[in-house]
């Protein structure tokens, strides 16, 4: 994962740039020129693509002016990178893995089989002697 100085200290190279550009310029003309109009029931606007058309010819003939906004949208994307990591680990957590302790809990199930016995000298399982021929074909 890139962290905040990766973006900062990396060498973006006018390729870079001028795709960051045309990305962003296609993005902004499919999204906000037909697909919300679409699902709201709008008309479709020319300014989505006037915007879009103007990134387009941005990136195409100054791609280097765009380095900083490429910083800018990077640092915004691992921030949202972040809150989104977090949601789902705490939704996957909530909804899968404490159902599974719940459910492990009520029959008793203890796969790690940590009770405490007071008669025992150790804890300790002998191994299996596994036999040598094992050894030369492992899998």
């Amino acid at each position: 994962m890139q962290s905040n100085k990766d973006i900062d200290n990396k060498g973006m190279d006018l390729k870079e740039l001028r795709r960051f550009g045309f990305t962003l310029s296609i993005a902004i003309g499919l999204l906000f020129g037909l697909l919300i109009p679409f699902l709201r029931h709008k008309p479709y606007g020319i300014w989505p693509w006037i915007v879009a058309a103007i990134l387009f010819m941005w990136a195409l003939i100054m791609p280097s002016t765009l380095k900083n906004f490429y910083k800018v949208w990077m640092k915004i994307g691992m921030f949202l990178g972040r809150i989104n990591t977090t949601i789902l680990l705490i939704v996957v957590f909530f909804i899968v893995i404490t159902p599974i302790g719940i459910v492990m809990k009520l029959f008793g199930y203890r796969p790690l089989d940590d009770k405490f016995d007071a008669t025992a000298n150790t804890y300790r399982k002998k191994s299996n002697q596994i036999p040598v021929e094992r050894m030369e074909v492992p899998f």
